[in-house]
């Protein structure tokens, strides 16, 4: 039986966008502090729960193609808190509750 081969030659050739879609160099940087606590009373019928978290971050972006690759940066900081509880009003039946406010998420620079 015959083996029949073909070749195909294909040239393949990479060009830069004519924007800049992903050709830039980014940097992100994120610093941040936690406490919590955790306290049990009157034989485990109530649980108290607290949290606090401080983060600060900085953002940079610069374009590697082009003229006039400025870096943008961006930087913030923020508290995220936390409370909560467990009350057992039976050995079976538990009350929950819980609030807490967030640090907006960061978002990247962007391009100019």
């Amino acid at each position: 039986m015959p083996t029949v081969v073909a070749l195909i030659s294909l040239r393949v050739e990479y060009r830069p966008l004519p924007f800049n879609w992903y050709d830039f160099n980014s940097t992100q940087k994120i610093k941040y502090g936690a406490a919590y606590s955790q306290t049990r009373l009157w034989d485990d019928r109530l649980n108290v729960t607290l949290g606090w978290r401080r983060d600060t971050y900085d953002v940079s972006k610069i374009g590697i193609r082009g003229t006039g690759n400025t870096a943008v940066v961006s930087n913030g900081a923020g508290n995220t808190y936390s409370a909560g509880a467990v009350g057992y009003v039976t050995d079976w039946l538990g009350v929950i509750a819980n609030a807490s406010a967030t640090l907006p998420a960061c978002s990247p620079p962007e391009s100019r």
